[in-house]
C-alpha cells in the first residue's frame, strides 16, 4: 500500500521505501504497482540456476507458439 506521499510505496520484500518509479507496473493491484521494486525481481532471477531460467524460456516460447 503507499504511503502519503503517493509518489513513495514500500516494497513487500526488502522493506525499503521506494520511489514510484523503481517499480513495474501490475494492473490488478490497487495502486497498479508491482508489489516487489524492481532491484528485488532482479535479484532474484539472478539467485535462480540457468537450468531454471531456461525452463522458464522454453515454457515462455511454447506458450507464445500455441496462442499466437
Amino acid at each position: 500500500m503507499p504511503s502519503e506521499n503517493t509518489n513513495t510505496k514500500k516494497c513487500c520484500r526488502c522493506k525499503a521505501l521506494r520511489s514510484a518509479e523503481s517499480f513495474g507496473r501490475n494492473k490488478s493491484t490497487k495502486d497498479g504497482l508491482a508489489p516487489e521494486c524492481r532491484e528485488c525481481i532482479k535479484q532474484r532471477w539472478a539467485d535462480r540456476s540457468p537450468e531454471q531460467v531456461a525452463a522458464h524460456s522454453e515454457g515462455r516460447r511454447e506458450y507464445r507458439r500455441a496462442h499466437y
